[in-house]
């Protein structure tokens, strides 16, 4: 019995880390009992060496997305498998799943001292469940405080975070990795549907 139904052969997946973090995108090759193969169509060459559990999430145009979990066997440049595999439940894979977006947001700083909210204009990008990447113009400093506000399919939500990492300014911009403090279950899912629909996007164009 194969791992997961026969109609993702093909299908475009994502490889990341426990963290998120993206490793190398491809397609599934072959379906075993208890194993994926996927081309490295990034040629990454870290595959060779990383030795901890990955997750690969995989996108279709009509099957419901999936997350897999598991370890890498003989990556090499061309393909790699992943084995000693389980699938992620419902409530275990949308924490997973992530989007390359550009949506515009006002990010309201709080004072660590104290006092009124700072607010600035800012770009999301890098979305999930989790978190987002943040670019603004805006010098920030690692445990800070946000209040993001965006927009998703017309409706406004809200959400706080914290900056957990900072990148270099880029033509004027920082980018700031904020992490999501909590989300709640209507925010929650309304981020995951917008999250599978822009992958399903991606997958058609």
């Amino acid at each position: 019995m194969a791992l997961i139904d026969e109609g993702y052969r093909f299908a475009m997946c994502e490889l990341r880390t426990q963290g998120n973090d993206l490793l190398t995108k491809g397609k599934i090759i072959k379906i075993g009992p208890d194993f994926l193969e996927i081309s490295n169509d990034l040629g990454s060459s870290s595959l060779t060496r990383y030795e901890h559990n990955v997750k690969v999430i995989i996108s279709h145009h009509s099957l419901e997305p999936l997350v897999i979990e598991g370890r890498l066997y003989i990556p090499t440049m061309e393909f790699f498998r992943v084995i000693d595999t389980r699938t992620l439940v419902e409530g275990e894979q949308r924490n997973f799943f992530r989007v390359n977006v550009t949506l515009e947001a006002t990010a309201g700083i709080e004072a660590r001292g104290g006092g009124p909210i700072r607010n600035m204009t800012c770009i999301l990008q890098d979305l999930s469940l989790n978190g987002a990447l943040v670019h603004s113009k805006a010098i920030l400093t690692v445990r800070t405080k946000m209040r993001l506000s965006f927009t998703l399919d017309g409706k406004e939500f809200m959400i706080i975070g914290t900056v957990v990492r900072c990148r270099a300014a880029q033509e004027g911009y920082y980018g700031y990795g904020v992490r999501f403090n909590q989300v709640d279950d209507n925010t929650a899912n309304a981020i995951v549907q917008y999250l599978f629909k822009r992958q399903k996007e991606t997958i058609d164009i």
